[in-house]
């Protein structure tokens, strides 16, 4: 049975995620189920608090900074009328929120890891707390590709294992460097491009990332299929 992950890929979805584990976990009933104390909700969800900040705010206001910076710079090399320097995002987290730290998240998995060991744990209490699953993140491994060559082009193969899809690259014969192919959520994946030159056969190579909103992990080993 493939691994189930409770923590989900999406940065969007981490954001409520987040949000009701902070909130669940304060339930005075868990603390005995778990074997977990007062401080350690207080540390919860402090992490909890730092990331759902993180993602909500400051990460978007860097982003909007970032292109607010590109058109700055734009308007000063060719634009007209007055423009004016952007105004950089500053670190403000909420108050209770954890102070940042390497591995912040790793530590909050092994507290989770922890506590769905603990004899008290049920099925009930991981679904409230939404950590159900063998899991903690869907792995980022590199995905495997196979391919089999037809009429109707070249069929390729995955498996998502937790992820949204994959990212999909090709390289085919006389053309130099690797092109982006597609983003594809569901296998198979057909390539039906006709070859290069009609009538002439061509070899064409693949390679692909898992894909959450961005590719992640590792490219997948390259496979070859011979066209026409």
């Amino acid at each position: 049975m493939p691994a189930s992950p409770y923590f989900p890929n999406r940065e969007s979805d981490q954001i409520p995620w987040f949000g009701n584990l902070k909130t669940k976990i304060n339930n005075p009933s868990y603390l005995t189920p778990l074997g977990t104390t007062s401080g350690e909700v207080t540390t919860v969800q402090g992490i909890c608090t730092l990331f759902i900040y993180t993602l909500e705010t400051f990460l978007p206001a860097v982003e909007q900074f970032s292109e607010a910076c590109t058109a700055f710079t734009r308007q000063m090399r060719k634009g007209i009328g007055t423009i004016a320097l952007p105004s950089a995002p500053f670190w403000s987290p909420p108050v209770g929120a954890a102070t940042p730290a390497a591995g912040l998240l790793t530590a909050l998995f092994d507290m989770i890891a922890r506590w769905k060991t603990a004899p008290g744990y049920s099925e009930s209490i991981g679904d409230d707390l939404g950590i159900l699953g063998t899991t903690s993140e869907a792995t980022t491994a590199a995905p495997v590709l196979t391919l089999d060559v037809g009429p109707d082009g070249v069929t390729l193969r995955f498996i998502k294992k937790g992820h949204m899809g994959i990212s999909l690259e090709s390289q085919r014969q006389g053309v130099p460097g690797w092109t982006f192919l597609a983003i594809d959520t569901d296998s198979p994946y057909l390539d039906n491009r006709p070859p290069l030159v009609p009538g002439q056969a061509e070899w064409r190579e693949y390679r692909a990332r898992y894909w959450d909103g961005t590719p992640v992990g590792d490219w997948s080993a390259v496979v070859r299929a011979n066209v026409g």
